[in-house]
């Protein structure tokens, strides 16, 4: 996805006029789906921090889900930057907590609530002042609460309590839902690498002879088979909501290609505060990352310039991210893909980028409560 200011339009409605309750479920049906073809040896033994060459092997499902997490909260925040008008960055981030905050109350999943408050916890969305005060103040009340929730202090206290509290209330800790995975690989790695396997024999046992072995941790491996039963409980049940193409296709543009931070902060510094000299129309879009050298260097012609000639122009490419592409079949049962092995971000633009933003209120329905800020705000 490429981002144009000069195709900008102030005014445009927030995630191109989509309810985010709406976009809550799609979310949450993407990510639970992705979720739950993760395999249990994939959690066991550190796999997926292995070496870069073995961790795709080991646990390539929970490697994507990894990859996915980092690419909705970047998406989250090069989103709420794409409006040159701050009132409507406004109603972007309000969009974006009513989609966390439904993912959190109505849906279970915490994942996702994890990745939008991550994403518009980055720097460069935090740091705009004059849009921050543009967002009613009933959404900044509830972006503080959950700020609160997906903290990671107390080593996630507030989190670990929310979902007691939430099993409680249902009465069964069966799925769907979809947990913070930060937490659970945490808790794994503690078990398996702070506890030993084995415990020296008691010499004080009255049969001394029979217990010259080491003895097995049995609780450790207790609490590793209780850490991996919680995400097999989790992974089962679907989520039952009428899929929306409009919502998957938006998805599908942004998340395919989003800014990266250094992006994203000059970005925010041209909307708000610049100050730098950097002009936005230079960096934003970003240029198009260099094709791949051949595998084999041919032998220049005459009179060709090299790269270590003084006229030659070398342009860094960009840095270069899995490729991300949505695959649905008839019945719009739709399942993430991202390709480790393509390291380019090479999925062209939206047709909807190459035209100015348009809405057309006749053609979205949204909730009440979903557009009701624009009033407050």
């Amino acid at each position: 996805m490429t981002l144009k200011v000069s195709e900008e339009k102030d005014g445009a409605a927030p995630l191109s006029g989509l309810d985010p309750v709406h976009l809550a479920q799609e979310l949450a049906i993407l990510e639970h789906g992705a979720f739950s073809k993760i395999k249990v040896p994939e959690f066991i033994n550190q796999a997926w921090m292995s070496s870069p060459g073995m961790r795709e092997a080991k646990a390539p499902n929970l490697r994507r889900f990894i990859l996915w997490f980092d690419r909705v909260a970047y998406g989250c925040a090069t989103e709420v930057l794409r409006y040159r008008d701050a009132t409507t960055r406004a109603l972007a981030i309000s969009a974006f907590i009513i989609t966390a905050r439904h993912c959190l109350n109505k849906l279970r999943a915490y994942n996702t609530c994890f990745e939008i408050m991550a994403g518009l916890g980055l720097g460069p969305v935090r740091r705009l002042r004059d849009t921050w005060d543009a967002v009613p103040r009933k959404f900044r009340r509830e972006f503080e609460y959950i700020s609160r929730l997906v903290s990671s202090e107390d080593n996630h206290r507030e989190y670990r309590k929310r979902l007691k509290e939430d099993a409680e209330k249902t009465g069964s800790w069966d799925g769907p839902w979809v947990p913070y995975l930060g937490v659970n690989l945490k808790d794994q790695v503690f078990a398996e690498v702070g506890n030993p396997s084995y415990l020296p024999p008691d010499a004080e046992h009255k049969d001394a002879e029979a217990c010259s072995l080491p003895v097995v941790n049995l609780c450790k491996f207790r609490r590793i088979s209780h850490l991996l039963r919680s995400i097999v409980i989790a992974q089962q049940g679907t989520y039952r909501a009428a899929s929306r193409p409009d919502v998957l296709r938006w998805i599908s543009d942004v998340l395919a290609c989003p800014q990266t931070e250094g992006e994203l902060y000059l970005r925010s510094r041209e909307l708000e505060g610049g100050g730098s000299g950097v002009k936005i129309r230079d960096v934003w879009p970003p240029p198009p990352p260099a094709p791949h050298a051949p595998a084999a260097q041919a032998e220049a012609p005459a009179g060709a310039t090299t790269a270590s000639s003084p006229a030659a122009v070398v342009t860094p490419a960009r840095a270069r991210a899995p490729r991300l592409r949505l695959q649905c079949n008839s019945a719009f049962e739709c399942e993430v893909l991202l390709d480790a092995a393509e390291d380019e971000c090479s999925v062209p633009p939206s047709p909807a980028w190459s035209s100015p933003l348009s809405f057309s209120a006749a053609s979205t329905v949204c909730s009440e409560e979903a557009w009701a800020y624009r009033d407050a705000a």
